[in-house]
């Protein structure tokens, strides 16, 4: 490397390090903080660095070799660029590029040309974009916004960041960021509120959430943020209050409730001795659908242009509704949506501006988050209701009251699914479902792990309301129990966390943390947003009205893909049997895809005739692969159109796949030849270059060129036996439709 590739290689890291992004001049792009390399100037000369901010030069700056002093004419050649730019180039002073800089990688010297008769500084860095305007006297709503470094960041918090910057530049206010749990959403927000607030106008940011357990838990993670300038965290350099007595509203950043935030702005009283049960009335009013829109009033505390921007945490919820006015009152604010799961209606609150979309499955490519799997339990008294016969004694608890009564009675009671656990509570229920689970936990749900009833996965159970809470935990204690010396489960083993078991905050960091806390059960503080990993079960013994997040099974392929890929160690060698939709299926399947195929040799593919290694319809593949070099070729045999096996009257065989074998040039593939070409275009033997495999639509690796007609030689005996499998699959379907349906007419 010559001496002056190494200066410049030196001050590109330089700028770099004080948040400018390098580009060519033919990459520039107007309205940016950016560095143009080889600028032309007036008289058709190049500039070696020229500086913009929001399409204005502020700065050129002149590199030369490592070994340069830097004297005077350097000095002029640099001055000479600065009065002489080209006409078209836009400026923050007439004909004057207004700051100069000198450097040669290892010295960096500069002069402010708006202070007359001023000397040059010699400077131990560059100058940042915000450094820069305030040496000029000038301001930008986001020309300071420096080179966003990616280190450190997950792929999506970076482009959500990225793209939220560039929403903003271009004038939208409503912005949607999609993030899967576990992401980092709240990080993503920290990071914009300090960019917002060092590099910006922004004085004032509001993080809104619809929950006190998540203020708290958010309230934690600003205060430790330090990715900033000089590694300080965000409570060194502003103030984080979470939302509790009236003064707090005077932070830089503000966490609040909506409910909180309204008793602010319209003058009530303010008090944090009830959060729990604020939380989970909130619940029970979304539930129950019994929100009325909020009114404002005219006598409001708060100027409408108190905040800035407006960070809005589980943006998925219903706060547009009740609370829109709320959130409208301050509409001169930029505001940034976080959800994991997006409705409708956030959809169209926002204008469909989604800045980032990074969905549950692309979390379990990346190793963010596991696989989930569902296990289902189902009892008659679940699926079709009970009844309580004539002369049965019950127990009769009014709401809101401590006295109960007991009684026999007097008729025969039927009660539908849905009355379950809300009007009527069945302790039998109860303990069919969690005696169910727990013999599950060991035979089907974990079988590989030692029996240890003391340490069972931890368990989160969904109840209904506080008093089904209160009876699950009571239920599970005897169901648990029984499998202890004395009867009964460890003191800490099951506990609810709701408004009325005290600490709520101190109960969800003992599940988090104690090992001995097994089982919790919540209704809605331990739920969206609150961070337990060492969670592995969750238990919903209540309907859930929302969108399913699970895998569906053939995402089960995928998912034994990717562990393979976790496992196997480098070098090491794989072949293994899939089914095709893990070759053709899109979105996070093609993320899998693409992984094996960058960091994994797929150097051939055998297709298999229909029904060998799966259920009969199911085509499968064997694919081989080494780990360690990115796939260049695909070698690909076809032993599947055109040939059909059956189970009773041809079989596949060893001897099948002898040309396969031959073909495969085990220990020296190197001498692989194609039996495929233009003189024999249905040859089973074909060679895909990388450029082909690469150009595929989502990477699909469905490669098919032979044009034979398959022939079914499968005798009656076999055929009746497809149709009535086939038969039988529909009416399972059918029967789950009328499941789903539930009765509804259409």
């Amino acid at each position: 490397m010559k001496p002056e590739e190494r200066a410049r290689v030196k001050i590109d890291k330089q700028l770099n390090n004080a948040g400018w992004e390098i580009v060519s001049r033919n990459e520039y792009v107007p309205n940016s903080t950016l560095v143009v390399k080889e600028a032309i100037m007036r008289g058709n000369i190049e500039s070696d660095y020229l500086l913009f901010i929001e399409d204005k030069a502020i700065a050129v700056v002149e590199a030369k070799k490592e070994d340069n002093p830097l004297g005077e004419n350097v000095k002029k050649q640099a001055e000479d660029y600065a009065v002489n730019p080209q006409p078209w180039y836009g400026l923050w002073f007439d004909n004057l590029i207004p700051l100069v800089y000198m450097a040669n990688g290892n010295k960096i010297y500069y002069k402010n040309m708006l202070v007359p008769d001023s000397e040059y500084e010699e400077l131990t860095e560059m100058h940042s974009p915000k450094k820069m305007l305030q040496l000029i006297g000038k301001k930008s709503e986001f020309g300071a916004l420096p080179l966003l470094e990616k280190q450190g960041l997950r792929e999506c918090q970076y482009k959500a960041e990225i793209n939220l910057e560039k929403s903003l530049k271009s004038g939208n206010k409503k912005n949607l960021a999609i993030l899967a749990t576990g992401s980092g959403k709240t990080y993503l927000a920290c990071l914009a509120s300090y960019r917002m607030l060092n590099y910006t106008a922004t004085k004032r940011v509001l993080f809104l959430v619809d929950r006190n357990n998540l203020a708290r838990q958010t309230e934690s993670e600003f205060n430790l943020f330090d990715r900033t300038e000089k590694q300080q965290s965000l409570s060194e350099l502003y103030k984080i209050n979470r939302l509790r007595k009236e003064s707090d509203i005077k932070g830089d950043i503000v966490i609040s409730t909506i409910q909180k935030l309204f008793a602010v702005l319209t003058g009530q009283a303010l008090s944090d001795d009830n959060e729990d049960t604020e939380d989970e009335n909130a619940k029970r009013a979304e539930e129950k659908e019994l929100e009325e829109v909020v009114q404002l009033g005219s006598d409001l505390k708060l100027p409408s242009d108190y905040f800035q921007l407006i960070v809005v945490d589980e943006c998925h919820r219903s706060i547009y509704g009740k609370w829109k006015a709320v959130l409208d009152y301050f509409s001169g604010a930029k505001v940034l949506g976080l959800t994991a799961t997006p409705t409708p209606e956030a959809y169209s609150y926002f204008n469909n501006n989604v800045i980032e979309k990074y969905t549950y499955d692309d979390s379990v490519v990346d190793g963010v988050n596991v696989p989930s799997r569902v296990y289902r339990i189902t009892t008659e008294v679940t699926e079709h209701g009970g009844t309580i016969e004539a002369g049965t004694e019950i127990i009769e608890a009014p709401k809101g009251k401590s006295e109960t009564t007991t009684y026999a009675v007097t008729n025969t009671i039927e009660y539908a699914p849905t009355q379950l656990d809300r009007s009527v509570i069945n302790r039998n229920q109860m303990k069919t479902v969690l005696t169910a689970y727990k013999n599950a936990i060991y035979t089907e749900l974990y079988p590989e792990r030692e029996v240890k009833w003391e340490y069972i996965p931890k368990t989160l159970i969904f109840a209904k309301d506080d008093n089904h809470a209160t009876e699950i935990v009571n239920v599970a204690k005897k169901v648990f129990g029984s499998e202890f010396e004395n009867g009964e489960v460890p003191e800490n083993y099951v506990k609810k966390i709701t408004y009325s078991s005290g600490d709520s905050n101190a109960l969800i960091r003992d599940f988090r943390i104690e090992k001995d806390f097994r089982i919790a059960v919540t209704v809605t503080l331990v739920a969206t947003g609150t961070d337990v990993r060492p969670l592995e079960v969750v238990l919903f013994m209540k309907d859930v009205q929302s969108d399913v997040l699970y895998t569906q099974m053939k995402g089960r392929g995928c998912n034994f893909l990717q562990h393979i890929m976790s496992i196997v160690k480098p070098e090491g060698r794989v072949a293994v049997v899939l089914p095709d939709n893990v070759l053709t299926d899109g979105n996070a399947t093609a993320k899998v895809r693409e992984r094996l195929l960058k960091g994994f040799n797929l150097h051939t593919i055998l297709r298999l005739p229909t029904g060998i290694f799966y259920a009969g319809g199911v085509k499968t593949n064997v694919l081989f692969f080494e780990k360690g070099k990115e796939t260049k070729d695909i070698w690909v045999y076809d032993y599947r159109t055109g040939i059909k096996h059956t189970m009773a009257t041809k079989p596949m065989t060893r001897a099948h796949l002898d040309d396969f074998v031959e073909c495969y040039c085990s220990g020296h593939m190197k001498d692989r030849k194609q039996t495929y070409s233009e003189e024999n275009p249905n040859g089973r033997w074909r060679k895909f270059t990388a450029e082909e495999v690469y150009s595929r639509e989502q990477l699909k690796l469905d490669f098919k060129w032979i044009d034979l007609e398959e022939k079914d030689d499968r005798t009656v005996t076999e055929l009746l036996s497809d149709m009535e499998d086939k038969a039988t699959a529909i009416a399972g379907a059918i029967s789950k439709l009328q499941e789903i349906l539930g009765g509804i007419e259409l």
